[in-house]
């Protein structure tokens, strides 16, 4: 399956719907479109054909970014790909990487059970991590929206959320509405948050 890279308008590049990563950092992006204004894009983005134009499989910061720095074009490679193999990619470049949140990589697994063509297994086995981390990442969906937002503005570790995840949802709120400091950010230490979690 051979790339052929080219040139692509930017006008003509639909971003794909099953990125799994949602949550972008704005000042990242800011900071990666200054160097796209006066470097370019080092790294060509991957496309997929799609008709006459084409849908976005891999390379969504550097797609934003040139859109804040006023590009029109931008270097990709093109590739036939299936939903499935498309899919698959997006997943493991996507999750290679640092700065994916926990959150986005919990709903990524998920997705990928919810597809009926991996098993926690085969995911464990592809991404090369373990199924008790698969596993772990996987309860973070069980998180209320409440939690979620501030998990996803720090406002809580992975580690709290992991505890939290643990909970029913009547209980998660009791945390949201009854323990979270609502004079500064937080919830806490994570030996607090486990004793009133006892208590509940």
């Amino acid at each position: 399956m051979q790339d052929v890279l080219d040139t692509v308008a930017i006008a003509d590049i639909t971003v794909s719907a099953t990125n799994p990563r949602k949550h972008f950092d704005e000042d990242a992006l800011t900071e990666l479109s200054r160097s796209i204004a006066q470097y370019g894009v080092m790294t060509p983005v991957l496309l997929r054909p799609i008709g006459e134009k084409y849908e976005l499989v891999c390379g969504e910061r550097r797609y934003r970014a040139s859109l804040m720095a006023g590009k029109t074009e931008i270097p990709a490679n093109i590739r036939n790909l299936s939903d499935d193999e498309a899919f698959e990619l997006q997943i493991i470049e996507n999750l290679e990487r640092k700065e994916v949140h926990p959150l986005d990589e919990a709903e990524a697994f998920r997705r990928m059970l919810d597809s009926g063509k991996y098993q926690l297994q085969d995911i464990a086995t592809k991404l090369a991590k373990t199924e008790v981390f698969v596993t772990q990442r996987l309860k973070l969906n069980d998180l209320t929206e409440n939690i979620k937002r501030d998990f996803f503005n720090g406002e809580l570790n992975l580690s709290q959320a992991v505890l939290v995840a643990r909970l029913e949802h009547e209980h998660q709120d009791e945390i949201y509405e009854g323990y979270k400091d609502r004079s500064v950010p937080g919830y806490g230490t994570a030996k607090q948050l486990q004793n009133f979690i006892d208590k509940v």
